[in-house]
């Protein structure tokens, strides 16, 4: 999201606490960051893959990443993930230069929250030298407690898009969700990181993790004066690219049923994860035939995420579209057979959709 080693890391070379020297501070408020129920096979395959990923890409983490150690766990349940709605996935993409250095995706992409930490600083007196491993680290821990709080920075978008929310306190507001990740990164510090070094032998930098100060987000915001880079630049710019006028405009003709105008407002919904509403858009304008549309809310009912104002509708257009060879359509006729959902359940149906849905589809 934004741009943390603006956050973590000062000009200045951060004091190197020696194995010990930091004290017994271990606060009693840091979560237990691997509570909650055990993964499934499934769960801990996706988890295990994105952190091999990640391994690939940053391969300094090799040195503490070991599978079956307690980071190693750590690691693969964020990305499992099973407490979420969505998935959490390593970015493979290399961020472009100035890009921050470090950033979870606001909004998910298909039901997706994407993580990237950059291989090499972005700014001071180390740009474009390559990150230590403990940065690495302490980023990638940062950025996956702060992907977890992307539903609230998915609202804040589409109330920032429709103007129903100042632009203060949307970067307020967006500042304060990542704040609320530090607790949690902290928790990692002090349950697993400090144990591991004082185990390793390996020496440990307390302010990378934040995790010698304590401070309320009042105070937290009044470390950045108005116009400092974090956080009224980055979430500002954002606030500004997103033009109240042409999304009022878009619903105005969304509403007289313009075909483009509700596939926009239809998409806004979706990247603010108003699920109902963008069911609702993109049926209308698969109504009226168009293809993305309707390949869209194929897709959005075969996994579940969102819910039909009107089944019996839907599965009449359904059925309509797919017998004009559009082969989500054919899938989505399918799952309604197979669910009773505007039809009467019909197993036979289902598979008799399913094999022409395997047909068009080549």
């Amino acid at each position: 999201m934004a741009l943390r080693s603006v956050l973590l890391r000062s000009v200045s070379t951060a004091y190197l606490f020696i194995l010990g020297a930091f004290g017994q501070n271990d606060p009693s408020i840091a979560p237990d960051v691997l509570a909650g129920p055990p993964l499934s096979a499934q769960q801990l395959a996706y988890g295990r893959q994105q952190v091999d990923a990640v391994l690939r890409d940053r391969p300094q983490l090799k040195t503490v990443v070991v599978p079956g150690n307690e980071i190693d766990t750590w690691l693969v349940r964020a990305f499992a993930a099973p407490e979420l709605t969505y998935k959490i996935a390593w970015s493979t993409k290399p961020n472009p230069p100035g890009f921050p250095g470090e950033c979870s995706s606001s909004t998910p992409i298909n039901n997706v929250a994407y993580v990237e930490v950059n291989q090499d600083y972005v700014c001071g007196p180390e740009a474009h030298q390559p990150q230590v491993m403990e940065d690495v680290l302490s980023e990638l821990v940062f950025e996956l407690n702060n992907v977890r709080n992307a539903d609230f920075h998915a609202k804040l978008y589409l109330q920032a898009c429709l103007r129903q929310i100042s632009r203060d306190d949307y970067i307020i507001e967006s500042a304060r969700a990542e704040h609320a990740a530090f607790p949690a990164t902290t928790g990692f510090f002090y349950q697993i990181w400090v144990p591991y070094c004082k185990a390793h032998q390996l020496n440990f930098t307390p302010s990378r993790w934040k995790a010698n100060q304590s401070t309320s987000f009042e105070e937290f915001l009044a470390e950045y004066p108005r116009g400092s880079t974090y956080p009224w630049q980055i979430f500002g710019k954002r606030y500004d690219k997103w033009k109240a006028g042409d999304f009022k405009q878009s619903l105005s003709l969304a509403e007289k049923g313009d075909v483009a105008a509700e596939l926009i407002i239809a998409k806004l919904n979706y990247y603010g994860r108003n699920y109902a509403e963008s069911v609702r858009w993109y049926g209308k304008a698969a109504k009226q035939g168009n293809v993305r549309a309707q390949q869209m809310i194929a897709w959005l009912f075969l996994r579940g995420i969102g819910t039909s104002t009107d089944a019996h509708n839907d599965f009449t257009w359904a059925v309509e579209t797919a017998n004009e060879g559009n082969p989500q359509a054919a899938k989505l006729v399918g799952y309604l057979y197979e669910h009773g959902i505007g039809v009467k359940t019909d197993p036979a149906q289902a598979r008799q959709w399913d094999d022409k849905e395997k047909a068009t589809g080549k």
